[in-house]
């Protein structure tokens, strides 16, 4: 069975039904998204922002579906189901403009997810890729300080993250490749220096 297409049809019969539903737009937003149907999905998540019921049982089986697939982006059932709807949709919205590989766009949607709820790791963790993904496209050092602290901020609210071996994993290698970004300003800084000696 296409769990993401399951999972789509069923929020669409739900939208039918009742196009108030919150959730079913945030199902339907995963479900879009994890097929890669970025932007629908952002629609989805766009209305899901919108509109005013949000019920945890409405859909629960197409929760199933959705989470099951790996949609969760390490996010729990639980949390899907309960967390605040525009925490969840800012969160769903901040990763498929990964997907579009958007990071300075996704950001901005991560940030917002995190005022709404402003202790979750998994949004911490989806910003410190935003980050490391910047970074890896600019060399920018101060990208791969948001990212790292992002990442420790994730972990010491729950150290017990799913991923947490990869995460101070990536922490590790932030440190030193932070480390060799600083020697060599350093570097760069008195080759600067001797060469305005040299030119007086």
């Amino acid at each position: 069975a296409d769990r993401p297409r399951d999972a789509e049809e069923a929020a669409n019969r739900a939208i039918k039904l009742d196009p108030a539903s919150g959730q079913a737009y945030l199902i339907r937003g995963e479900a879009r998204r994890v097929q890669g149907n970025f932007d629908e999905a952002i629609e989805d998540y766009h209305r899901a922002t919108e509109v005013q019921e949000f019920r945890s049982g409405v859909l629960r089986t197409a929760a199933y579906w959705a989470i099951g697939t790996g949609m969760r982006k390490h996010r729990s059932g639980t949390q899907f189901l309960y967390r605040s709807q525009k925490a969840s949709a800012y969160y769903g919205i901040c990763a498929a403009e990964v997907g579009r590989d958007n990071c300075l766009r996704a950001i901005k949607y991560c940030r917002s997810s995190l005022a709404t709820e402003r202790d979750d790791p998994d949004t911490l963790v989806l910003l410190a890729e935003c980050y490391k993904r910047l970074f890896n496209k600019d060399n920018r050092r101060d990208y791969l300080l948001e990212a790292k602290s992002n990442l420790e901020a994730a972990l010491r609210i729950n150290p017990n993250i799913e991923q947490a071996k990869v995460l101070r994993q990536n922490l590790k290698e932030i440190t030193e490749i932070l480390g060799v970004v600083r020697r060599s300003e350093e570097h760069t800084s008195e080759l600067q220096s001797r060469q305005y000696l040299v030119c007086r």
